[in-house]
Parts: structure tokens; C-alpha cells; sequence
């Protein structure tokens, strides 16, 4: 589920030592608002929208 890969990210982001920006994809405010919260000390959180990906893929001909 979500909040599984939620807890595995934020697993991984303590581990590394020189993440400075996490891009978080959701179209949902208080998912974004909750893991940013979470994120460790001096990484910056850049929330992208599911449809800012489909338009990315789109335009790279990935049509999956």
C-alpha cells in the first residue's frame, strides 16, 4: 500500500547523507504535507501532481 512505500522512502532518506530535494508525487495536500513533515532536516520537499508525469511521459512518447 501507499503508506508502506511511504515508510520505505522516508527509510531511505534518513540513510542518505546528501539528499537535499525529495519530489513527491501525489495530487493529495495532506499525504504531500504529512511525508514532508517527516523528511529529514534540511531536504527540501517539491511535490509534483500524478498529471505533471503523464503529460512528461506523453511528450517523451512513453505512452505506458
Amino acid at each position: 500500500g501507499a503508506s508502506l512505500k511511504a515508510t520505505d522512502f522516508l527509510k531511505a532518506a534518513r540513510k542518505a547523507k546528501t539528499m537535499q530535494i525529495a519530489y513527491i508525487v501525489t495530487d493529495d495536500e495532506r499525504r504531500f504535507q504529512a511525508l514532508a513533515r517527516r523528511l529529514p532536516d534540511g531536504v527540501e520537499a517539491i511535490r509534483l501532481y500524478e498529471s505533471y508525469l503523464t503529460n512528461f511521459a506523453f511528450a517523451n512518447g512513453d505512452d505506458t
